[in-house]
C-alpha cells in the first residue's frame, strides 16, 4: 500500500496522536506498541516509513533500525526519543535510520521529515528502476549480429564478464572494444 506508515510507541496516547495527525495529512498509518510487533506487522504491510521511539519494551529502536534495514531495506526509519542524548542519534543513524527527531514532536517538523523520506525512498526507487533498465538493455543479447566476427566479439565480452566477476570491485580493468 502507498503512503503507508508504521509508528512504533509505546505511549498509547502519543502513538494515537501521531497516527491521527498522519492520517489528517493523508496517510494511511498503523500504530504498534513494541518493536516485535512492528516486525510482524511491516511483513504484510511493507510500510514506506517507519517511525520508532527508541525506548520501547523488550527490543529498542535501534535494535528495530537494524532488524528491519535487514527485512526491508526500503523502508524509512525514523527514530524519536525524549533523550536527546548526542549518542543515541549517532547509533540509530549508524544503525541506517534515515532521520532522529527528538520529543516533544513539533507535528510541522514530523510532517517534513516523513515528507523528505518518502520523496527519499521514491527517488531510490527511480533511480533503482533505471538502472536496471539500463543494465538489462545493455546485455549482450541486445547487441544484434549473428556474423562470425560479431559471435567472437560477444564471447570475448562473455569472457571479459566472466573474469570481471572475479575480480575485487577496486581493481576492475578498463576495456575498449572498438570495431
Amino acid at each position: 500500500m502507498a503512503n503507508t506508515i508504521l509508528i512504533v510507541e509505546d505511549d498509547e496516547i502519543l502513538g494515537d496522536n501521531i497516527r491521527a495527525y498522519l492520517e489528517r495529512s493523508g496517510w494511511s498509518a498503523t500504530l504498534c506498541e513494541s518493536a516485535e510487533q512492528a516486525i510482524a506487522e511491516a511483513e504484510t504491510l511493507h510500510p514506506e516509513v517507519v517511525l520508532t521511539d527508541l525506548r520501547l519494551p523488550g527490543m529498542n529502536g535501534v535494535e528495530l533500525v537494524r532488524r528491519m534495514q535487514k527485512t526491508d531495506p526500503d523502508a524509512k526509519m525514523i527514530v524519536m526519543t525524549g533523550d536527546s542524548n548526542v549518542h543515541h542519534a549517532v547509533d540509530a543513524m549508524k544503525s541506517g535510520a534515515f532521520d532522529y527527531l527528538t520529543k516533544p514532536l513539533v507535528l510541522a517538523e514530523l510532517k517534513l521529515v516523513v515528507d523528505r523520506a518518502i520523496d527519499n525512498r521514491r527517488l531510490e526507487q527511480q533511480v533503482s528502476f533505471y538502472q536496471s533498465r539500463e543494465a538489462r538493455d545493455s546485455s549482450l543479447d541486445a547487441m544484434i549480429g549473428t556474423s562470425r566476427p560479431m559471435q567472437a566479439m560477444k564471447a570475448m565480452i562473455g569472457q571479459l564478464l566472466e573474469a570481471e566477476r572475479h575480480m575485487a570491485d577496486d581493481n576492475l580493468p578498463v576495456v575498449l572494444i572498438n570495431g
